[in-house]
């Protein structure tokens, strides 16, 4: 699979901001940064690779009777720290949204919310169901151990 990232001189007239959301949730975007960062930053595209902050990663627990530990919650503060990045990038005009996996989700509703922040919407590999993604995952790996054997 070869990777391209376009950009015209037009394109870099215009605010040529991106924002990248990671998969997750729990997880960060340093793998995609290091893979990918340079590809954007040679072809002179700016681009922010948001991380979940830790402290936005409560332990959650699905029976909780605690209001703040509950995985909506966790999923709330979660946008939160992601919108107030897409609107700080937003100030120089409209951002290109990059969701993956999980991260799509977020993406998504970002770009609902915030319609004149947003200038495209790009998902890649969406994981809207997490509960269909894993077991989608292990029908594969049960596929590939049957080859194997």
């Amino acid at each position: 699979m070869k990777l391209s990232i376009k950009s015209t001189d037009q394109d870099i007239s215009i605010h040529n901001q991106y924002l990248f959301i990671h998969g997750g949730p729990g997880l960060n975007s340093f793998a995609e940064k290091t893979i990918l960062g340079s590809l954007f930053s040679d072809r002179n595209v700016s681009i922010t690779f948001w991380n979940e902050p830790s402290k936005f990663r409560p332990t959650v627990l699905l029976d909780s009777t605690d209001s703040e530990k509950t995985p909506k919650a966790a999923f709330s503060r979660l946008l939160e720290s992601a919108e107030k990045t897409l609107v700080e990038l937003a100030q120089s005009g409209p951002v290109k949204l990059i969701g993956h996996s999980f991260g799509c989700n977020t993406a998504t509703i970002l770009a609902a919310r915030n319609p004149n922040l947003v200038a495209e919407l790009n998902l890649i590999a969406p994981a809207f169901d997490q509960l269909e993604a894993h077991r989608n995952i292990m029908r594969i790996a049960i596929e590939d151990f049957k080859l194997s054997s």
